[in-house]
């Protein structure tokens, strides 16, 4: 739920029967245009709300449809090889310092 307290749990109370109402009467669909303009109200005058959706990252290409890249598997070694002497020398640098 919100983690702002509500400073008038009476008139919040008002709005939510204002919204069971328009449910019960004029259907879901017209309960989300209400609440898409609300929100687009919310924004244009600095209120943002918070983010409602949150999901997690799912690929929409089936493995079987991700393209071959092209690559060169022994440049693509000899850079991990580099990046790895790399990272113990900085650090060996760093242990002399210290």
């Amino acid at each position: 739920m919100s983690e702002v307290q509500d400073i008038d749990p009476q008139e919040t109370e008002e709005w939510l029967d204002s919204f069971r109402s328009v449910l019960s009467h004029d259907g879901v669909t017209r309960a989300r245009f209400l609440i898409s303009r609300l929100i687009e109200e919310a924004r244009a005058r600095g209120a943002v709300p918070p983010s409602i959706l949150n999901t997690d990252y799912v690929n929409t290409i089936p493995i079987s449809q991700d393209p071959i890249y092209p690559g060169n598997e022994e440049l693509e070694r000899r850079i991990r090889r580099i990046l790895r002497w790399n990272a113990a020398v900085m650090v060996a640098q760093s242990n002399k310092k210290y």
